[in-house]
């Protein structure tokens, strides 16, 4: 028999390496209460050249889908809209005064929704799943209200100014709005609907101020089990703060460098933090009234950017991405 010859054609001008990662979301909020994982449970990746990927943890993880990103974009936060009996919804942020909403169908933008109040620095959504909070870099909270079905974005109200960027936002329920600051403080807003107070400032935290410039809040995550509030800082540090009274409960020096994402369990009872050092510290709250740092991981070669967490009774999932192109999948409990 003839010996087959295979001809390779090699093309030197395709560029297959991906953005950083810049944004991670699950579509879920970790429930321990449903038995089975949801069959349309998604992940979203964002990367620093506008890409979204969409993959699903079934079957090892199979990437789906991938929305290409337009020509100097880039993704710098991710949210879900998830209500039960509608299709899902994504928004992505990135560089601009624009919120934009994806047709996950065709990948195309079903709306760009420009927030006209400042370059938006971060994004989150509220416990009903109607609302989205948008921090931008002139002091402002913009409400978008997204209850009019896909594609309909709406100003809702602007919370009360101040002068310093809003580096990170979420929120307790759907009643208040959490934001991390550049000069160094947590701010916590109403937004009660119906109430007299609402877009007013309703507390402000101070964190430890680094030695020559202001210390950075990066990061904000509300535990509603504990009512407490997370923050990590540009000084290595993860603060524990009681919502109710606005004041600090402990603080954790782990890290060399800054802390730029949190997550939680599903219980509340186990915190994680990562950020420039390359490491994700654990924090774990059981049966002693104190929180304990537990356990550390290097996991990565390179600054973490972001981390998010889904967790169910059939599910357990803890995924992070940076500067490696890379996500890596480990579990939450162990």
């Amino acid at each position: 028999m003839p010996s087959q010859q295979l001809a390779v054609h090699r093309a030197r001008f395709v560029d297959y390496t991906p953005g950083n990662i810049t944004a991670l979301s699950f579509s879920h909020q970790s429930s321990m209460k449903s038995r089975l994982t949801p069959s349309d449970l998604r992940l979203a990746i964002g990367r620093s050249n506008g890409d979204i990927e969409i993959w699903n943890p079934r079957n090892n993880w199979a990437q789906e889908f991938l929305i290409h990103g337009g020509k100097d974009r880039s993704i710098e936060g991710l949210c879900w809209s998830n209500i039960s009996g509608e299709p899902l919804r994504l928004f992505s942020i990135g560089g601009s005064t624009v919120v934009t909403e994806w047709d996950l169908a065709t990948g195309l933008p079903l709306k760009n929704y420009d927030c006209n109040a400042g370059v938006i620095w971060s994004l989150a959504i509220n416990n009903s799943q109607n609302k989205l909070s948008v921090g931008c870099d002139n002091g402002t909270v913009v409400i978008i209200d997204i209850s009019g079905g896909p594609g309909v974005l709406e100003h809702d109200t602007i919370l009360t100014r101040q002068e310093s960027r809003i580096l990170s936002v979420t929120w307790n329920d759907d009643n208040y709005v959490i934001g991390g600051c550049s000069d160094g403080r947590i701010r916590v807003w109403n937004v009660m609907q119906g109430n007299l107070e609402r877009g007013k400032l309703l507390h402000t935290m101070k964190v430890d101020k680094a030695k020559r410039e202001s210390t950075l809040v990066w990061s904000v995550l509300y535990l509603p089990l504990k009512n407490q509030i997370v923050s990590g800082d540009s000084t290595g540090s993860v603060k524990f703060w009681d919502f109710q009274y606005a004041t600090l409960l402990q603080t954790f020096n782990p890290h060399n460098a800054d802390v730029l994402c949190l997550t939680s369990d599903a219980t509340n009872s186990n915190v994680f933090s990562a950020g420039v050092d390359r490491k994700i510290f654990q924090f774990s709250h059981h049966d002693t009234k104190k929180w304990v740092n537990s356990s550390n991981r290097l996991l990565h070669g390179n600054d973490i950017r972001s981390i998010a967490s889904y967790q169910s009774n059939g599910a357990d999932f803890l995924v992070s991405g940076g500067l490696e192109k890379t996500f890596v999948i480990t579990s939450l409990s162990s």
